[in-house]
């Protein structure tokens, strides 16, 4: 039934499976463990200020891959990139398991490891969902595959919480090794759905179309550390203590309690994106994420925590799915370089999320941990708001009507 509605995608329902398949067991042991890693840090003797300046480099770092990594999935194809990537995250993870003897080289071990696997996932998945997308459904899509990733990114903080709990964070470490290596087998039997050995050039890209993309897309990087990584830090170092392996199951309980309201907010909202209403929409999630990091610094429960998270799922859910639609319109209306396109705007979200890391650093140097965190979001609630200028033509001109 859905093939026949679906008539326009490139590759069989199938293989789209398989692939989505892929997709879900890979965020599932990224989730499992991306809310600890900061933790796990922090409990092996690195501070906040080591803390922040390690992720500005390391973000730094995946801007300057972006490039060469835009040539590799050009040659290999999206699906043979995401299979590499599954393969290179095994042993990022493995190089953390042995933080505690190795010390600095075990991290970065994992930052290099790490950081070459995202950047080259994120850009795959970005150019192989952009083939097989359909325009008037598009919101829609989004929408159901984000129904799906927050099934697997609400459970899995749960499970990898609790295995750390019990078994040390050591073990979660190890199972989200073998759920990537599992994460890499239905890739084996699906083709790759666009053409490979493709020819990219940076050369004659227009610039002036993309300027305020870039500026959104550095926003939008800035937002997604802040309300993941920093804000498990937060939580961590201000309100529930880091001495004891109880940190991992609570941050777990607490952020799987978001799955139900992504759900329902991305089935809703998708609908919404694709009846022309993506830029209100957007706005008024953008305006909505901004007052939220307004109010994280006066947490101080865990459950003024779950209330910041559910409003924070919604207010992300509103906005990001009119602003990934509008990012693939783009990329469509750029013909020749949508690699290129998809490789700059990646980058410009890592740099984004150095400039957020390397603020707490600084902050960190001045002021008392949990005050330079607090400061943080009051800058982050005015930098969030740069998402506003992305100027996305789709979302300007009603394009995409159901």
């Amino acid at each position: 039934m859905l093939e026949r509605r679906h008539y326009w995608r490139y590759v069989s329902f199938s293989e789209i499976a398989e692939l989505y398949a892929s997709r879900l067991l890979r965020i599932f042991g990224v989730s499992m463990v991306s809310i600890f890693v900061a933790i796990y840090l922090y409990q092996n003797g690195y501070g906040l200020t080591f803390i922040a300046f390690f992720f500005a480099a390391y973000y730094v770092f995946r801007a300057l891959t972006s490039y060469p990594f835009a040539y590799v999935i050009a040659r290999i194809g999206p699906k043979h990139a995401t299979l590499l990537s599954n393969f290179l995250y095994i042993p990022a993870m493995l190089f953390l398991v042995t933080l505690p003897e190795w010390g600095i080289y075990a991290i970065l071990g994992f930052a290099f490891f790490q950081s070459i696997s995202l950047s080259l996932y994120d850009m795959a998945y970005l150019v192989d969902f952009s083939k097989v997308k359909h325009d008037e459904h598009a919101g829609r899509e989004i929408g159901y595959m984000h129904m799906l990733e927050q099934i697997a990114r609400g459970s899995s903080p749960f499970i990898g919480g609790f295995l750390a709990y019990w078994f040390g964070p050591q073990v979660t470490l190890f199972v989200a090794a073998g759920i990537f290596l599992l994460s890499a087998l239905p890739l084996f039997f699906t083709a790759e759905p666009v053409r490979t050995h493709q020819s990219i050039t940076f050369h004659g890209i227009p610039w002036k179309r993309i300027r305020h993309p870039m500026l959104a897309y550095a926003a939008d990087g800035w937002d997604t550390i802040a309300s993941s990584l920093l804000w498990s830090l937060f939580v961590a170092i201000a309100i529930l203590g880091t001495t004891s392996n109880t940190i991992y199951a609570q941050l777990g309980v607490l952020a799987s309690l978001t799955m139900v309201t992504g759900i329902m907010s991305g089935k809703v909202f998708g609908m919404i994106v694709d009846r022309t209403k993506g830029k209100q929409l957007l706005n008024v999630g953008v305006i909505g994420n901004s007052l939220i990091h307004l109010t994280r610094p006066l947490v101080a429960t865990p459950l003024g925590v779950v209330l910041v998270n559910v409003l924070n799922e919604l207010a992300t859910t509103a906005y990001i799915l009119p602003f990934t639609k509008g990012f693939f319109a783009l990329a469509d209306d750029l013909p020749g370089y949508r690699i290129a396109f998809m490789s700059i705007m990646n980058a410009s979200a890592s740099l984004g999320a150095a400039v957020l890391c390397a603020i707490v650093g600084v902050l960190s140097l001045f002021f008392d941990e949990s005050v330079a965190l607090q400061i943080t979001y009051m800058v982050t609630a005015v930098a969030v708001l740069g998402i506003l200028t992305h100027r996305f033509p789709a979302l300007n001109s009603g394009r995409f009507k159901l």
